[in-house]
């Protein structure tokens, strides 16, 4: 199965952090989007049933913000394997509410994404099933 971390957020100095942070704890093949729209584009290139995503999804962002995407994404056909976290610095209970409801979101994590908000991202049975699957 192929694997890959896609960070998706409009600020590129958060792209570079959290692309660290994923080679650090060996997430697979960590790629950078600031635009929504682009790692969309991405995903649908790339959706077949050997190919799985970790997300790390910005909420707030121009042109299609987070929302938008996981629409898009919802409507989708997927046949890749999806593993999305809400990375956002929205302290709006909405968000979080919204983030609860939507079936595609596996967790909500305030940015920046830091060594403790990974740690327990990393103690989720559904990600490390993924993760040592490519092991």
């Amino acid at each position: 199965m192929k694997s890959e971390t896609l960070i998706i957020d409009d600020d590129k100095i958060i792209c570079i952090l959290h692309e660290k942070l994923c080679n650090i704890y060996q997430l697979p093949s960590p790629r950078s989007f600031t635009r929504a729209a682009e790692a969309l584009a991405y995903i649908q290139a790339r959706n077949n049933p050997g190919q799985s995503f970790t997300i790390l999804l910005d909420i707030n962002m121009p042109e299609m913000n987070g929302w938008q995407f996981l629409d898009v994404l919802s409507n989708e056909e997927l046949r890749a394997s999806i593993y999305l976290v809400l990375l956002s610095s929205s302290v709006d209970k909405s968000d979080r509410e919204q983030a609860k409801s939507c079936p595609l979101v596996d967790a909500f994590i305030s940015k920046p994404l830091d060594t403790s908000k990974i740690n327990g991202l990393m103690a989720d049975e559904k990600l490390l099933e993924r993760i040592d699957t490519l092991r």
